[in-house]
């Protein structure tokens, strides 16, 4: 009886096992920044404290937080202007069609080009018990304690602000506010768009459909938002050059994830063609604890998370002024 040489064999092994360290390189690849933010959401979950933060000052720049949480749609609406105006700033109303409440523009100066910072000031819905603190109260009153820095400034900052209505129904206010500025009613260069801040550090994150992306062979993207595996849908990643000098001047208070996406207005802008850049904390854990929940609450907000990015605003405007041509 003859045998079967053993190399053949052997010949075999080695390509399967090639075969499988490439395919595992592969997944890996295309999943190292997946894995690495994995990691982060893992450690946020680990270590989560839901009192251990600086509770807002009812005395301090960001109170307006506590009045806002409590009220409605309209009511929000009512006292954005008034904030603005006893600021001196004189806030323009831009209609959003299927919306009782208009967007609110804010120009620093006559003309732009503008860098418009935007944050939503809808909640999704207006129930006695759901206050939308990190959805978005807090990003609200982080932009009015800047407003008033900026209103302070001499020479102004090329700067806008954006008080941005129906978000929560399908970004609706950002679509509006892309198509009023298209017809020739506001030089945009660029919009930077805060939502969901509330704890640990500050982030930027590509849009797209909320939670952490990663690839499969065979079902392809996919998309963990922390409570179910959908379908991830496109990715659109943040600007590159507001990204480069946002994380300048902020350093170590600014991180940039890859993967862990976020449906905000800057992915209607975005697809508007408008350069723009979505920033979150960074503490993606805390928020799907609260996201869409009673639990958003403003005892569960970190006044230092909000601080940091008042001071970034107001970097970023003294940045404008220093620029060439400014």
């Amino acid at each position: 009886m003859t045998h079967p040489h053993p190399w053949g064999k052997h010949v075999l092994g080695r390509a399967l096992a090639v075969v499988g360290v490439l395919a595992a390189g592969a997944l890996l690849g295309a999943n190292a920044p997946s894995l690495w933010e994995g990691f982060s959401y893992l450690h946020q979950m680990l270590t989560y404290d839901p009192i251990a933060v600086q509770s807002i000052d009812p005395a301090g720049p960001y109170a307006t937080c506590l009045a806002l949480a409590d009220q409605t749609n309209a009511e929000r609406h009512d006292t954005l202007v008034a904030t603005l105006t006893d600021l001196g700033l004189d806030p323009i109303p831009v209609p959003v069609p299927e919306s009782d409440l208009p967007n609110l523009f804010v120009p620093l100066v006559p003309e732009g080009p503008y860098v418009v910072l935007d944050a939503h000031y809808d909640k999704s819905r207006e129930t006695p018990t759901y206050q939308g603190a990190a959805d978005n109260t807090a990003a609200v009153g982080v932009l009015l304690a800047a407003a008033g820095d900026l209103a302070g400034m001499s020479p102004h900052p090329p700067v806008a602000l954006l008080f941005s209505a129906a978000e929560e129904r399908g970004m609706l206010g950002a679509q509006a506010f892309g198509d009023w500025a298209a017809k020739g009613n506001a030089d945009i260069s660029g919009i930077v768009v805060f939502d969901t801040l509330g704890r640990g550090r500050l982030a930027i994150r590509p849009t797209g459909w909320s939670g952490l992306r990663f690839w499969l062979p065979g079902p392809g993207h996919k998309v963990y938002d922390g409570r179910s595996i959908g379908e991830a849908g496109p990715l659109l990643p943040p600007d590159r050059t507001l990204t480069r000098e946002l994380r300048a001047l902020a350093e170590d208070d600014l991180i940039v994830y890859r993967r862990m996406a976020a449906m905000t207005n800057a992915h209607a802008f975005a697809e508007a063609s408008i350069p723009a850049v979505a920033i979150t904390c960074s503490d993606i854990y805390y928020l799907n604890q609260v996201w869409e929940r009673d639990a958003d609450r403003v005892e569960l907000l970190d006044e230092r998370n909000l601080a940091m990015a008042h001071r970034l605003i107001v970097a970023y405007a003294r940045s404008l002024l220093r620029a060439p041509g400014s």
